[in-house]
C-alpha cells in the first residue's frame, strides 16, 4: 500500500483534478495511482482502492487481460485499450473503456498513466441521441408559435407547419428558396435592417413587432425574435407569434362595448333591441339575432330579429321557445348557455333542424333576459362552429346585460308614462263628467279621454232601450270601425257586446284569429273591414242592473295586462254612473222645479195651498205643536206608506213619525215658528211604515193668526240623497285613482280658498302629513307660495276662471316645503265644478315636482359655459352638423384654428375649403368612411394660418336614427402642428440612436460568437485528452505500483482525483445543456413512487451509514417523470453527500398542497449554509463548501429543470444545523 503522505507534484495536482476517471499502474502493472473522480466513480476513498487493488476492481479475466497488457509494456510503444468491467462499492459492475500508455520512470513509481471511460452512460447517451433528434422535430412540428430557419444569404431553409399556417407557404416555396426579405413588407425593412445588426452583435434579438406578406398578399401582424445558430455566425432561427387574433380580438371587443354603452343609452324598447341585434350581433361575429319577450301567457314572443329571413320570423312568432333546451336553460336557471356546433343545438331541440339549415347557423349561444318579473333571451347565431373562449363569454354576456337593463328601464318608462296618461285621463274625465248635463255629453267625453289612454282607434257608447235594443248614443275614432261595431250589434248574430250585456261581463278579444274562432257568423270580412285586430265589449252597470255598454277597437293584437283591464272597467262605471245621474237628473227636474214653486206659493195665499194639497207632487200634512196630524194627502200617505184609515185612526203623529237624531232640529223649528212666526226649510227624514227612514224636505208656517197649528209641505228627496251618494263613491274612486297616481293631485275650493282634497304624493311633495294638510287654514298658497312667483300664480288663478271646460292652465312656481327649501312646481289645473250661474268653484291641479329638471337646466347652462371654457383653455374647436335641419354649430376656437374671423358663419363648405388642396381628397374620403362605413370620422390636414402652415386633426361621430339614415355628425378640432414637428425631430433622434444601437449590437454578437465556439470547442475538446490522461494514469499506477515510491503514488492520485473531476465537470455541463433542450414529456407523475425508486438508486452510497429517511405523503404532478427523477436524485444525492459527518444522517422528503402548486420539500441535518448565500446555490460551478465532491452544477441543473416545468426552487439553511431546499410545481 502507498502512502498518500508528502508533497504531490504538478503532473499529478493536475490528474487529481480532472473530472475524468485517470488512473496509472506500476511497473508490475499493479494500480499505485487513482485520481478523485474514479474515487468517486468506485463509491470509496482512495486508500481503500489502492489496497485492494485491480483483484477488488475487476473481474478475474479482465484483471489477466489487463495484467497481460501493462506487463508488455514499451515506451513509445502503441498504447493500451482495453474494454473491462469496473466493480463499484455496491457490486455493480460498470462497463468502462481502459486506455493507458507507458512512460518515463520519473521517481514517482509509475510506469503507465491511463484514462477510463464509462461506456454505460456513453452508450445510454448515444442510443439517446436519434430520439432526442425526434423529439426536436416534433416540438418544432407541433409548436403554436411560427418557426423558421434561414442560411447566412437570408433564404429559407425551415418553416413550421405553425408558420406555414400563418403565411400560407408550404415546402415548395422552400424549393423555390424564398429569401426572408421577399415576406416582408418594404415599410418593415427599416426595422428588419435594424433587428438583423443586432443579431450579428449580440446573437440574439428580442421581440419586436413587424409584418409579413401572406401568400395572398395581405400582411399578417407579428411578433417576432431570432437568434443565431452555433452552425455559423448568420445561419439562424426566428420564432413568430401571430398578432392578428390578438388585435380582431382588442377590436371586436371596444366594437361590443360602444354598442353595449349605445343600448343602455336607449329609451324604449324598440330602440335598444335593434341596436342589440342590428349593430351588437355583428360585433361579436354573429350572423343571426333573436330577442324573444315573454307575454302574459306561456309562449315567448319574438320581439326583434336580424339575419334572418321574413319566412322564419312569422314561424318562429307563437313558437313556444321556453319549452326548448336552447332557451328552456337559459330562462329557467337564468345563465348563459353555450351551444358550440350545430350537433349540440339539435340534440336539445331536433324540430329547429329546419329553420337552422336556413338560417345557416352553425353555433348559438342564448342569454337570459330579466325584464320585470319575468324573463326573455337573446339568442345569437353563429356562421361556423364556435368554441367561446373566455372573451367571447364575456362580450356576450356584457351585450346581454345591457339589453336586460335597457328593456328594464324601457319597461318602467312605458309603465310611468302610461300611468300617468290613465291618471291624467281619470282626473279630467271625472272634471268633464261632473260637468256633463247630457247622456251625448258624457259619451263624448268618455272617449274623447279614453281612445287616447287605451290606444285604441274607435270606440261607442250605447244605452239599452225598454225594446233591449241597443241604442247608439256616442262614437268616436275610425269611421269605418264604428258603422261596421253598430252593425254588430244591431245584428241578430252573437257579438262581443250582445255577450257583454247579456252576460254583465267584459269580454276581451285579442286577436283577429281568436274573433273569427268565437264569432264566426260575423266572418272574416267584419274584422277586415274594421281594420281591427282586437276589441273590447264591456257592460254598463247601475245598481247592478245593465244599462248599456261601452266598447273599443284596436288596429293590432293586445293581449290586455291586468292594469289595462282594470282601467278600461274603471272608465266604464263612471261612464255607466255619470249615464244614470244625467237620466235620473233630466226625468226629475221638471218635478223639482214644479216642487220649488208649489213651496213658494204654499206662503202666500190659501187658496194656492189647497191646489198644493191636492198635488201629486208634495205630501202636505196639516200639524198642530202637540204632535197631531189633522190632515193629509195622498201624496204624504203614500210616501209613508199609510192610508186614510191610519189617518182617521190618529195613527199618525209628526213626532212619533222623526225619528230621535231629527227631533231636536224640530223642537228649533218649532221655536221658531212661536216666536218668528215662521221657519227655513229643513232636510229630515220620516219613518216609513215598514221602519224605513224616508229622506225629505220640510218646509211649512202657522195658519193665520195660529202658531199652534199649521201647514207643512213634504217633498221626497230619495233619489237626490242616491245621487248624492254616488257623488261621494265617484269622489271616492276618484281619490283612490289619485292615490295611485305618480303625480301630486289636489282640488281646490277658490270660493272658500281651501283644499278640499290632496292625494299622497301632494303631501309628500310639501313635506306634510295628510292631517296636517287638512288643517291648513284658508288660502293655503298665499302662504306657501314664494313671494317672487305670486304675481305668477295670481295671473294663473285669473286665467283658470276664464278658462272653459277641460282647457288647461300651466304654470311653474315655487312652493315653500316644511323643511323651509322650496321646489319648483309645474302646475296644470282644470275646472273641476262651477256654481249654478256658471262661475268656477273648484279646480282639479296636477303638480309635478321639477325642482331637479330646473337643477338640471340650470347645470346644463353651467356645464355649456365650463365647455365653452374648457374649448377654449384647450385650444379645442367643437362643431355639430343636423343632416335634418341643415343646421351647423361651432363652438371653442374653431373659427380662430381654421384661420377665419371670429364670428364667421359655421358651413361645412367652409371648413372643406379651408384645408389644403393636397389634403381635401383625405379629408373628403374620411368623411364618405364615416357616412357610409364605421361612422367615425378621423383625419389630419393642413391649412395657413396667420401666414404659416399649420397642421389641424379632426375627429368626429356620426349618429344614425333607427332606419340608419345619418342624422347628425359632432367632433372636434385641434391643433398639432407641435407634435408633427415632435414626430420629425423624434425620427431624427430614432435613426441616430439605431445606428449606436446597431453598432453595439455588432459588437457583442461578435463576442457571443466567439464564446460560443470556444465553448463548444472545450467541450468536444477535452473529452479525448482526459480520457488520454486517465488511460496514462492507470498505466503508471500499473506499472510503477511496486517499483515507484510513495511519492509518485500520490502524484498520481492527484492526477487521477483532478481528472475525474474535470470530466465530470464536462459531463455536468453536458447534462445541463441536454436539460434545457429535452422536449418535456408531461404524464402523471406520482411523486412518492419515484421518491423510493432514487432512495433504492442512491442504496450503495448510504451502505455502512447510519441514515434515517423519512417519506412523507407526496402527491402525483404533472410532469416528465425522467426529469423530474433527476430533479430528486441531486436532491436527495446532495442530502446524502452533505450529511455525511454526521453520526446519524436524518434526511426528510415532505409536500404542502395548495390549490395552485405542491411545494416539495427535502430537509436534512448536515453541513447548512448561511442564508445570504442562497441565491448563490443555484448558479452554475458555485461550490460552498470544500473537501465535497462536485462541480456546482447539479443544483443549476435542478432550477433548469424545474422552470421548464413552471415551477420555481428556492433553499433554506443554517451552518451546522442542516438545509431544506424547496422546489413548487404547478398541478
Amino acid at each position: 500500500m502507498r502512502s498518500e503522505q508528502g508533497p504531490a507534484t504538478l503532473p499529478l495536482q493536475l490528474l487529481d483534478a480532472l473530472p475524468g476517471l485517470a488512473w496509472g499502474a506500476d511497473e508490475r502493472g499493479e494500480l499505485a495511482f487513482v485520481n478523485r473522480a474514479f474515487e468517486r466513480f468506485v463509491g470509496t476513498g482512495r486508500a481503500r482502492v489502492l489496497h485492494g487493488g485491480w483483484p477488488t476492481l475487476l473481474t478475474p479475466e479482465d484483471h489477466a487481460a489487463l495484467r497481460a497488457a501493462l506487463l508488455a509494456r514499451e515506451v513509445g510503444g502503441a498504447g493500451l485499450r482495453l474494454e473491462a468491467h469496473v466493480r463499484t462499492v455496491d457490486g455493480t459492475l460498470h462497463p468502462v473503456l481502459l486506455e493507458a500508455n507507458a512512460i518515463q520512470p520519473d521517481g514517482s513509481g509509475l510506469a503507465w498513466l491511463g484514462s477510463a471511460l464509462d461506456l454505460g452512460e456513453q452508450r445510454r447517451y448515444e442510443a439517446k441521441l436519434p430520439e432526442g433528434e425526434r423529439r426536436v422535430r416534433q416540438l418544432l412540428d407541433e409548436n403554436p408559435i411560427g418557426m423558421l430557419a434561414a442560411d447566412p444569404h437570408g433564404r429559407l431553409v425551415y418553416m413550421n407547419p405553425a408558420f406555414r399556417r400563418m403565411t400560407g407557404y408550404d415546402e415548395t416555396d422552400l424549393a423555390r428558396r424564398v429569401t426572408w426579405k421577399a415576406l416582408t413588407p418594404p415599410e418593415y425593412a427599416d426595422i428588419d435592417a435594424e433587428a438583423e445588426a443586432e443579431l450579428k452583435r449580440t446573437g440574439r434579438v428580442g421581440p419586436y413587432e413587424k409584418a409579413f406578406v401572406h401568400k395572398d398578399g395581405s400582411h399578417v401582424p407579428v411578433l417576432i425574435g431570432a437568434t443565431l445558430l452555433q452552425g455559423g455566425p448568420s445561419a439562424s432561427v426566428a420564432y413568430v407569434l401571430d398578432l392578428s387574433e390578438g388585435q380582431e380580438a382588442e377590436r371586436r371587443a371596444r366594437r361590443v362595448q360602444a354598442v353595449a354603452l349605445r343600448v343602455s343609452g336607449a329609451l324604449d324598447r324598440a330602440t335598444a333591441s335593434n341596436i342589440a341585434l342590428q349593430e351588437g350581433v355583428p360585433a361579436l361575429g354573429g350572423s343571426v339575432g333573436v330577442i324573444a319577450l315573454p307575454d302574459r301567457t306561456a309562449f315567448l314572443r319574438l320581439e326583434a330579429r336580424h339575419g334572418l329571413s321574413s319566412e322564419l320570423p312569422d314561424r318562429w312568432r307563437s313558437f313556444a321557445w321556453s319549452t326548448h333546451a336552447e332557451t328552456g336553460e337559459a330562462i329557467g336557471e337564468r345563465r348563459p348557455w353555450y351551444f358550440t356546433s350545430r350537433a349540440e343545438v339539435l340534440k336539445a331541440a331536433p324540430d329547429l333542424e329546419r329553420d337552422l339549415q336556413e338560417a345557416g347557423i352553425e353555433a348559438l349561444a342564448t342569454f337570459p333576459l330579466d325584464v320585470g318579473d319575468t324573463t326573455g333571451v337573446l339568442i345569437v347565431g353563429f356562421d361556423t362552429p364556435r368554441p367561446f373562449t373566455s372573451q367571447d363569454r364575456a362580450l356576450c354576456e356584457t351585450l346581454a346585460l345591457h339589453l336586460a337593463q335597457a328593456l328594464e328601464r324601457a319597461r318602467l318608462f312605458e309603465s310611468e308614462r302610461r300611468a300617468r296618461q290613465q291618471a291624467e285621463a281619470l282626473a279630467a274625465l271625472t272634471a268633464d263628467l261632473a260637468r256633463a248635463p247630457r247622456v251625448a255629453d258624457i259619451g263624448d267625453a268618455v272617449l274623447r279621454h279614453a281612445l287616447p289612454a287605451l290606444q285604441a282607434v274607435a270606440g261607442g257608447v250605447w244605452l239599452e232601450q225598454t225594446d233591449g235594443r241597443l241604442l247608439l248614443v256616442s262614437s268616436r275614432g275610425d269611421e269605418a270601425a264604428r258603422v261596421d261595431a253598430l252593425a254588430v250589434v244591431q245584428g241578430a248574430s252573437p257579438s262581443p257586446m250582445s255577450d257583454a250585456v247579456s252576460t254583465a261581463v267584459p269580454v276581451y278579444v285579442s286577436s283577429r284569429r281568436q274573433y273569427e274562432a268565437l264569432y264566426p257568423a260575423l266572418g272574416r270580412e267584419t274584422t277586415k273591414r274594421a281594420g281591427a285586430y282586437s276589441t273590447v265589449a264591456l257592460p254598463l252597470l247601475a245598481d247592478g242592473a245593465v244599462v248599456g255598454g261601452l266598447s273599443f277597437e284596436f288596429d293590432r293584437e293586445r293581449t290586455f295586462s291586468s292594469e289595462e283591464r282594470a282601467f278600461a272597467e274603471t272608465i266604464a262605471v263612471q261612464c255607466a254612473s255619470a249615464l244614470e245621474r244625467a237620466r235620473l237628473y233630466e226625468e226629475t227636474a221638471a218635478a223639482k222645479a214644479d216642487a220649488e214653486a208649489a213651496l213658494f206659493a204654499l206662503s202666500e195665499t190659501q187658496q194656492r195651498l189647497r191646489t198644493v194639497t191636492n198635488s201629486d207632487l208634495l205630501g202636505v200634512f196639516f200639524w198642530r205643536l202637540d204632535g197631531a196630524v189633522t190632515h193629509a194627502n195622498d201624496t204624504f200617505l203614500r210616501l209613508l206608506g199609510y192610508d186614510r184609515s191610519d189617518l182617521a185612526a190618529g195613527r199618525l203623529r209628526w213626532d212619533d213619525l222623526t225619528p230621535p237624531e231629527w227631533r231636536a232640529q224640530d223642537q228649533e223649528m218649532h221655536h221658531k215658528i212661536r216666536t218668528h212666526g215662521e221657519a227655513a226649510t229643513i232636510e229630515k227624514a220620516f219613518y216609513h211604515k215598514d221602519g224605513r227612514a224616508i229622506p225629505v224636505l220640510v218646509g211649512g208656517a202657522p195658519f193665520a193668526g195660529s202658531r199652534e197649528a199649521g201647514a207643512a209641505f213634504v217633498l221626497d228627496i230619495s233619489e237626490r240623497k242616491r245621487l248624492e251618494r254616488e257623488r261621494d263613491v265617484q269622489r271616492a274612486r276618484f281619490a283612490h285613482i289619485a292615490e295611485a297616481s305618480p303625480d301630486a293631485l289636489f282640488i281646490y275650493d277658490l270660493v272658500e280658498r281651501r283644499l278640499v282634497y290632496a292625494n299622497r304624493e301632494f303631501t309628500e311633495l310639501l313635506g306634510y302629513t295628510s292631517r296636517e294638510v287638512d288643517g291648513f287654514e284658508t288660502n293655503v298658497f298665499a302662504g306657501l307660495v314664494h313671494p317672487d312667483d305670486s304675481a305668477r300664480v295670481h295671473d294663473a288663478r285669473l286665467r283658470l276662471v276664464r278658462a272653459q271646460d277641460g282647457e288647461v292652465v300651466e304654470a311653474e312656481y315655487r312652493v315653500r316645503h316644511k323643511d323651509g327649501s322650496y321646489r319648483w312646481i309645474r302646475g296644470r289645473d282644470v275646472v273641476f265644478s262651477r256654481d249654478p250661474d256658471g262661475t268656477v268653484r273648484e279646480y282639479l291641479g296636477v303638480a309635478s315636482d321639477i325642482t331637479a329638471r330646473k337643477g338640471a337646466t340650470a347645470a346644463l347652462q353651467d356645464s355649456e359655459e365650463r365647455l365653452r371654457l374648457a374649448l377654449a383653455s384647450a385650444h379645442l374647436g367643437l362643431w355639430d352638423y343636423d343632416f335634418a335641419t341643415g343646421r351647423e354649430v361651432w363652438m371653442g376656437e374653431q373659427q380662430r384654428l381654421l384661420g377665419l374671423p371670429e364670428g364667421a358663419p359655421p358651413q361645412w363648405a367652409t371648413f372643406v375649403q379651408e384645408a389644403g388642396e393636397e389634403d381635401r381628397a383625405r379629408l373628403m374620403a374620411a368623411i364618405d368612411e364615416a357616412m357610409h362605413g364605421s361612422g367615425t370620422y378621423d383625419a389630419e390636414f393642413r391649412v395657413r394660418r396667420d401666414g404659416e402652415e399649420r397642421w389641424l386633426a379632426s375627429v368626429g361621430q356620426l349618429y344614425r336614427d333607427e332606419a340608419g339614415v345619418p342624422r347628425r355628425m359632432t367632433g372636434i378640432t385641434f391643433d398639432v402642428t407641435e407634435r408633427k414637428r415632435a414626430e420629425e425631430m423624434l425620427r431624427g433622434l430614432n435613426t441616430e440612436l439605431e445606428r449606436r444601437v446597431e453598432e453595439r449590437t455588432l459588437r457583442l454578437s461578435e463576442l457571443n460568437a466567439e464564446l460560443t465556439a470556444y465553448a463548444t470547442s472545450l467541450s468536444h475538446d477535452l473529452q479525448a485528452p482526459l480520457r488520454r490522461i486517465a488511460g496514462f494514469v492507470h498505466l503508471l499506477d500499473k506499472r510503477l505500483k511496486d517499483v515507484a515510491g510513495e511519492k509518485v503514488g500520490a502524484y498520481l492520485d492527484v492526477i487521477k482525483g483532478e481528472s475525474e473531476r474535470v470530466s465530470r465537470l464536462v459531463e455536468d455541463l453536458a447534462g445541463l445543456a441536454y436539460a434545457g433542450r429535452q422536449e418535456l414529456r408531461l404524464t402523471t407523475v406520482p411523486l412518492d413512487q419515484l421518491a423510493v425508486q432514487v432512495r433504492s438508486d442512491l442504496e450503495p452510497i448510504s451502505r455502512g451509514r447510519r441514515v434515517t429517511w423519512q417519506m412523507g405523503d407526496l402527491p402525483s404532478v404533472k410532469g416528465d417523470a425522467m426529469l423530474l427523477r433527476q430533479v430528486l436524485t441531486n436532491l436527495m444525492h446532495n442530502a446524502l453527500k452533505f450529511t455525511r459527518e454526521r453520526d446519524a444522517a436524518k434526511i426528510e422528503l415532505g409536500a404542502q398542497v395548495a390549490p395552485e402548486e405542491v411545494v416539495l420539500f427535502v430537509r436534512d441535518n448536515g453541513v447548512g449554509f448561511h442564508l445570504e448565500d442562497a441565491d448563490k446555490l443555484f448558479r452554475v460551478f458555485v461550490r460552498l463548501h470544500d473537501g465535497y465532491e462536485g462541480a456546482g452544477v447539479g443544483l443549476a441543473n435542478v432550477r433548469r429543470i424545474v422552470a421548464r416545468h413552471g415551477g420555481r426552487v428556492w433553499a433554506e439553511g443554517v451552518p451546522g444545523q442542516g438545509a431544506t431546499f424547496y422546489l413548487a410545481l404547478p398541478r
